[in-house]
């Protein structure tokens, strides 16, 4: 699939989620779902960020399980028009703290499993939302703000060992592009699988979930630590 790279993630995500309906996006322990499934259930995750926040641009945090739920919600985020950053549940609780104040996001996204941590590094002005491990599917939302290639769409943080830990993000187009050139590097087809091993919170984990996800292969999350 050729295309330009001046394009964002939502837009290229709904011409293959188009195109391969029914193949399998994601395949893990947690769930087994086709694109038009991961579609649906980040539709529904946009529409409740948007109900929380409005269409503004902002920064979304997750604190969630490596697995299908968080990949729904870093999708959703994006359709949301947001920034998202993820935060590692076994990094030291100051550390957490003390991005979550950095960024000045305003929304948690989490999972049951990691509520009690959210809620601990929740103070206003942010809020948390729990995301329920089967999101609905089955769900179209049309009013989705429109995104430029050029806006942000990942938020990254240095370890912090010189110092305290650096903000450096990603545009849609950076993303979309560098999905492209490992596509072309490996002969990526639909037919492939791609496993992300790496946590959500590092840049390596990029290159298999977009590129998996942008081109129609499934992607295969699995947890090193708790698998």
């Amino acid at each position: 699939m050729n295309a330009s790279p001046l394009e964002t993630v939502p837009a290229r995500f709904a011409r293959v989620a188009s195109q391969f309906a029914g193949r399998i996006a994601i395949s893990a322990p947690d769930a087994d779902w086709t694109f038009a499934d991961l579609d649906h259930r980040s539709n529904f995750i946009a529409g409740e960020i948007l109900n929380r926040l409005g269409q503004a641009p902002a920064p979304i945090a997750l604190l969630m399980e490596h697995g299908a739920p968080q990949v729904a919600a870093i999708l959703g985020a994006l359709k949301a028009g947001k920034m998202y950053f993820v935060l590692e549940a076994a990094h030291p609780k100051e550390r957490l703290a003390a991005v979550l104040q950095d960024s000045k996001t305003r929304l948690l996204l989490t999972d049951k499993k990691n509520s009690p941590l959210a809620d601990y590094l929740a103070s206003a002005p942010l809020k948390v939302l729990e995301l329920a491990q089967n999101i609905p599917g089955g769900f179209s939302r049309t009013d989705l703000p429109e995104v430029l290639p050029t806006a942000g769409a990942w938020l990254m943080y240095t370890s912090g060992s010189t110092g305290e830990p650096k903000g450096i993000w990603e545009n849609h187009a950076g993303i979309a592009r560098h999905s492209d050139v490992y596509r072309d590097l490996v002969q990526l087809t639909p037919d492939d699988r791609l496993t992300l091993l790496t946590s959500c919170s590092l840049s390596a984990s990029g290159t298999h979930l977009f590129s998996a996800l942008l081109h129609g292969a499934t992607l295969c999350p699995f947890s090193v630590r708790s698998q």
